[in-house]
């Protein structure tokens, strides 16, 4: 039974939306070393700014590689942003407040307190990225629009 409850998650989607994710942590850390360390940027904007980045770079790596959603109109592209944009505002949210907890509360080094955040933020954007952003639609539903 845990044997086809592990294959059944490690299937292809969640295979490549962890290679995806890993890739956005990597473009998330970049940025933030860039803003911080090359350009000055206090440590907590910069941390903004690279999950902005890293946003919109997921957003693109998403659609098209992992969930490979395809729709019809501008419409319903828009609207599939939008709410990309919403969710990850969120997880945007939680990943911020849990950086400033581990750094600013807890003393921990900041990035290490960006590693220990990303487990949570990870699984959060996928379970909003497969049952509310990029969800399939049923035959049925397709057929009657």
């Amino acid at each position: 039974m845990l044997v086809n409850w592990i294959r059944k998650m490690l299937n292809k989607e969640t295979v490549r939306y962890l290679a995806i994710g890993a890739v956005t942590t990597g473009v998330n850390f970049v940025l933030c070393f860039l803003c911080d360390k090359v350009f000055g940027i206090s440590f907590m904007i910069s941390n903004a700014i690279s999950i902005s980045g890293a946003i919109l770079f997921a957003y693109f790596a998403n659609k098209f590689f992992v969930f490979r959603t395809h729709k019809d109109g501008i419409k319903q592209v828009i609207t599939e942003f939008l709410s990309f944009i919403i969710t990850r505002l969120f997880s945007m949210a939680l990943e911020l407040f849990f950086v400033w907890l581990t750094v600013e509360i807890m003393h921990i080094l900041p990035y290490v307190g960006k590693v220990i955040t990303q487990g949570l933020v990870i699984v959060t954007n996928y379970c909003f990225g497969k049952w509310v952003v990029f969800r399939k639609q049923n035959v049925q539903q397709r057929n009657s629009r």
